[in-house]
């Protein structure tokens, strides 16, 4: 009778402290994930800690909310302080809200200038030859069984 209780109480602490350390790892996981340490390891260490795990598992990831929600509000703000300069920013002392495709076409004579960029010839780079440009050449030493005479 005395060696059962032996056993027993040598085996309780034993799986107390494994309990304890996978109790531990569910509440080191619920903490990456934005939860409560203590709650998630007390609740953990009371009742089942495999349920928990897996609970763990299905919730949502409020690190990851709140990482998500930092994002946006600095974008927020970065998108204000860029409305800002855009206000300020003045071109031909009206507010420029155009592109430059919208403006009119300008004759290059008007402007001081002999001709367009668009008017000018189309150069062909002289050195930049290509292999393609090269005659195809056969290698006369480089002939197949099949050019042989065949004899009987």
């Amino acid at each position: 009778m005395w060696k059962i209780i032996a056993v027993i109480a040598t085996m309780i602490p034993i799986l107390l402290v494994i309990h304890f350390f996978f109790a531990m790892y569910v509440a080191k996981q619920a903490k990456l994930r934005g939860y409560s340490f203590w709650s998630w390891l007390l609740v953990g260490f009371m009742s089942n800690s495999i349920v928990f795990a897996i609970m763990l598992a299905l919730m949502p990831d409020k690190s990851l909310e709140d990482r998500r929600k930092a994002k946006k509000d600095l974008l927020k703000e970065k998108l204000e302080s860029r409305k800002a300069q855009v206000e300020t920013v003045k071109f031909a002392g009206a507010l420029r809200n155009t592109s430059i495709g919208d403006m009119a076409t300008m004759d290059p004579e008007k402007m001081g200038m002999e001709q367009s960029i668009g008017d000018q010839s189309t150069k062909m780079p002289s050195l930049d030859r290509s292999i393609g440009d090269d005659a195809t050449q056969v290698n006369p030493f480089d002939r197949s069984l099949g050019d042989q005479e065949t004899h009987l």
